[in-house]
């Protein structure tokens, strides 16, 4: 394993913060593991103190990370540096594994990680891929699952599966064993600019849409489960309710799946009607009761279609609010429902009770979790009072670095 001289790493970030690059993502997916990578914290940490920059570190620990590793991200964090650590799984399904050859902490040290970051207030954020081989849409449900239930509340990712040229999943022998379908998509960047003009030209990835585990129509229905996941409990919405519902029985991804249901009607296929083509009891049905979260799974079904025609995008009307920037459609999602959050809570606290009426379940206790509306706020006069620089500080900088609820609602 190479390591570049001290003297060049020290001289790079004095460039980074004398520019005031803000956030800082490093390229080492095993950092912690070598001794000059306390140097390296070391002059991170003397620049922010020094220039004020860079404001964020992003940094990949170690598969087998230990209270050595730790040590270096309670470094930066004294001068609120820290980020969040990766506790990575790409997939908890034992025959993906083998297909793509890949060994994962197990379950039991993954836990104990989470504990160890959650007794020394370390961030830490674990990530999921969709659409690899021998996944299905069950063992796709049971990893966000494992992951929720070892710890990952604050920091949970989806990613796409993207064939890479030249790699064995690229090869016409190992497509054809896992029947693995693509579609040729634009490289978006999360973030990214709008301006075209700023961002250059289009590159494009093959993203996998389908394999002989996973059809088509489970691969879009895990996409929305994710988001869902992502909307209500990452990011925070309905996080509290979810747990509370969580602990008598209810999955957080059957919880989202049933949620699905109620916020869309569908047609025999499982495809998301438009209020158009309501017919019926349909019409007074999701539309009239659920209206705010309705319009977003209308977005995001809008977006899936978008997705198969190769041309993903969606219809952010409150975009210019928040800057002109490419938000990923789970935090699109979240800025959406947070500017009616009055209307919004309205809605999902009849949608939760009406679950909690399908499950037999009190919901004087659901009621008692009042303070899920306590989650962070361009207007609770504690975080930014600009939208923009809110859904940058907060949504953007923090969504690996920490929780989306306020410290009194965390405790």
């Amino acid at each position: 394993m190479a390591a570049f001289p001290l003297d060049r790493l020290r001289s790079e970030v004095e460039w980074i913060a004398r520019n005031r690059i803000e956030f800082v993502y490093m390229g080492d997916s095993n950092w912690g593991m070598l001794p000059q990578d306390k140097d390296v914290a070391d002059m991170l940490v003397e620049a922010k103190s020094r220039w004020g920059f860079p404001k964020r570190v992003l940094a990949n620990a170690p598969k087998n990370s230990s209270a050595k590793v730790f040590d270096l991200f309670d470094r930066l964090k004294t001068v609120g540096l820290q980020k969040a650590v990766t506790l990575s799984m790409q997939s908890w399904n034992p025959e993906t594994l083998v297909s793509i050859k890949r060994s994962n902490i197990k379950g039991k040290t993954y836990e104990e990680l989470q504990t160890l970051s959650k007794s020394r207030d370390i961030a830490t954020y674990s990530e999921l891929i969709l659409g690899l081989p021998g996944e299905t849409l069950q063992s796709f449900c049971d990893g966000l699952d494992k992951c929720i239930d070892g710890g990952a509340h604050d920091g949970l990712l989806v990613y796409l599966c993207r064939v890479l040229p030249g790699s064995e999943m690229d090869s016409a022998a190992y497509r054809a064993l896992h029947g693995i379908e693509t579609v040729r998509l634009p490289i978006q960047a999360n973030h990214g600019s709008l301006d075209a003009a700023a961002v250059g030209p289009t590159e494009y990835e093959e993203t996998v849409v389908a394999t002989k585990t996973m059809p088509h129509a489970d691969w879009l229905e895990a996409q929305r489960i994710a988001w869902f996941v992502e909307v209500f409990f990452v990011l925070g919405i309905a996080r509290l309710p979810l747990l509370w519902l969580r602990e008598r029985g209810a999955k957080v991804t059957d919880s989202a799946r049933w949620a699905l249901k109620q916020m869309g009607y569908t047609d025999t296929v499982g495809r998301m009607l438009s209020p158009q083509e309501y017919v019926g009891d349909a019409l007074d049905a999701a539309w009239a009761i659920y209206p705010r979260l309705r319009n977003e799974v209308l977005r995001l079904n809008e977006y899936l279609e978008q997705q198969d025609a190769g041309t993903p995008d969606f219809h952010f009307a409150e975009r210019a609010t928040f800057g002109s920037i490419r938000w990923p459609i789970e935090e699109a999602s979240w800025l959406a429902l947070m500017s009616r959050r009055d209307e919004m809570y309205a809605e999902l606290l009849a949608l939760i009770e009406a679950f909690c009426d399908a499950r037999g379940l009190d919901k004087y206790a659901v009621g008692v979790q009042a303070n899920m509306t306590r989650i962070k706020h361009w207007t609770d006069g504690v975080s930014p009072a600009d939208p923009a620089e809110f859904a940058k500080t907060v949504l953007w900088f923090g969504r690996r670095g920490g929780s989306m609820l306020r410290p009194e609602v965390e405790s």
